[in-house]
């Protein structure tokens, strides 16, 4: 149960900090006007319309290996950010980010059963309250420091996330369908 919860923290961290930090982030990277407007206008966009098409997705691949490669998504649009590629960044964090309540949601589900869904997935949710913690105030902290290492926390969030998740998939001994 920890590592799962563990792995949901982690993964919003990236989707938190973007939504805590965009508009600082693009000005680090050098971008502005009409090219942050549209990020930050695509961002939101891609967090809604991931929902229902990495649901649809999921129920294609399975949940587990659908989060797998999302944490691997968020690490990615993370790390493209410093390279000037706040839009693409923003699509990718957004897309992959803003499915990850029912895509969690539904791996509890599968992992644990019916039973007491409401108390688990409340539980689980707590951990966006972490989350924000870490990719809001922390991450602040640590942008100050510089685009690049603000970056490079986010994509080490991410992938501690994919490895949390292939843990817990191992240890559930379930495959990541």
């Amino acid at each position: 149960w920890w590592l799962i919860y563990a792995s949901y923290v982690l993964a919003a961290v990236p989707l938190l900090a973007l939504s805590s930090s965009l508009t600082e982030m693009a000005r680090s990277a050098g971008v502005g006007g009409l090219e942050l407007a549209a990020a930050l206008s695509a961002f939101p966009l891609a967090s809604g319309v991931g929902r229902p098409l990495l649901g649809l997705v999921s129920d294609r691949v399975g949940t587990l290996r659908l989060l797998i490669v999302s944490a691997a998504a968020l690490a990615l649009g993370s790390a493209i950010i410093p390279a000037g590629l706040v839009l693409e960044g923003s699509l990718l964090v957004g897309l992959f980010g803003g499915a990850l309540v029912p895509l969690y949601f539904s791996a509890v589900s599968e992992i644990y059963g019916g039973a007491y869904s409401t108390t688990n997935t409340a539980i689980l949710y707590t951990g966006k309250a972490v989350a924000g913690v870490l990719g809001g105030s922390l991450f602040a902290v640590v942008l100050e420091g510089g685009l690049a290492r603000a970056s490079a926390y986010l994509v080490a969030s991410a992938l501690a996330s994919a490895a949390l998740l292939a843990a817990a998939s191992r240890r559930r001994g379930r495959s990541t369908r």
